[in-house]
């Protein structure tokens, strides 16, 4: 599930705080994602040029992923300082719509099971 959905719990004013932190967060983040698209699609033109250096593909892939680590790395910081604002039982809500995002699929059927 996305993200967002993460906050489906919340109160309805946290809830729009939530979705407006990490809007803002995916703002800022616009111009990298941007940019490691634009190095994923310069490696893929890569693996088709005449002079095919498989280490300017591999450098390309490399930059993308650093760049993806970057912007998800700014998403979990507006996500840490967003949780500053809630009760503790808003973080505890909060806490559990996030484990159902980032858990692996066994994790969620588990938890689902459990419950």
């Amino acid at each position: 599930p996305p993200l967002i959905s993460a906050g489906d719990a919340l109160s309805p004013e946290s809830r729009q705080a939530f979705r407006k932190a990490l809007n803002e967060a995916n703002r800022r983040n616009r111009p990298i994602t941007q940019q490691a698209r634009a190095e994923r699609q310069a490696a893929l033109a890569a693996l088709t040029s005449p002079g095919y250096d498989p280490a300017e593909v591999s450098r390309r892939l490399a930059t993308a992923r650093d760049l993806d680590q970057q912007a998800r790395a700014n998403v979990e910081a507006a996500l840490a300082a967003f949780t500053a604002s809630l009760s503790p039982q808003e973080r505890a809500a909060l806490a559990e719509g996030l484990a159902k995002v980032y858990a692996p699929l066994a994790a969620r059927r588990a938890m689902r099971g459990a419950n």
